[in-house]
Parts: structure tokens; C-alpha cells; sequence
């Protein structure tokens, strides 16, 4: 079993298995550099994946402190309900302030105009 290799040299078992031996620690060289860049990738992801998580779980939380200053709808139907009552009760006192002056107008008219054709 002689043949020849690349460089014209006779192959033996001897060269045949430094050839073989070269070039399988070439393939687990090979392999360990994929095997260590893949993991390193994976290291990477798996940061940034945290840092977004964490990114989203401030989020969340941000939005959950707001929920409680909000108010609620009963809240904000009973201070609507309020407001409204004072409102209404403004407006009563303006609309009897109003006619109020309007009597006292109509007397001081009616006064002077009595006065006048005297």
C-alpha cells in the first residue's frame, strides 16, 4: 500500500498517520474555535436578552406605580357628582342674585318715574 501524496513523496503508514493526525487536530482546532465563538455568541445573547428583560420589567413597574395615582371611576363619578352639585348651586345663587337686582331696579324706576310725574 504505497501511493503518493501532494508533494510527490511515497505515502507509508508512518507518514499516512502523522497526515491523518495533522489533520485531525487541525478539525478539533477548528471545531474548539466554532465551539468557543458559539458560546461566546451565546453569552452575548444571552446579556442582552437580560438587559431588554430588565429594560421591560422597569417598564412594567413604571406602569404599574402610575395605575395607583390614577383615579377610578367611582372616584371620578363621585367628584364629577360634587362638582356639579356646586356648580348648580353657584348658578342658583347668580340667577336669584340676578333677579334680585332686577326688582330692586324695577322699584327704583317705578320710584322715580312716580317722583318725576308728581
Amino acid at each position: 500500500m504505497v501511493e503518493n501524496n501532494d508533494n510527490n513523496k511515497k505515502w507509508n503508514v508512518a507518514s499516512l498517520k502523522e497526515y491523518f493526525e495533522r489533520q485531525f487536530n487541525l478539525f478539533e482546532n477548528n471545531i474548539n474555535l466554532r465551539f468557543e465563538s458559539t458560546k461566546e455568541a451565546v453569552l452575548k445573547a444571552e446579556l442582552e436578552m437580560n438587559r431588554r428583560l430588565n429594560s421591560m420589567n422597569e417598564f412594567r413597574e413604571q406602569l404599574k406605580d402610575q395605575g395607583f395615582t390614577f383615579l377610578t371611576r367611582a372616584e371620578y363619578d363621585l367628584m364629577h357628582k360634587a362638582l356639579n352639585e356646586k356648580v348648580l348651586n353657584i348658578s342658583k345663587l347668580v340667577y336669584i342674585g340676578l333677579g334680585i337686582w332686577l326688582v330692586v331696579q324695577i322699584i327704583i324706576s317705578a320710584i322715580i318715574f312716580y317722583e318725576l310725574n308728581r
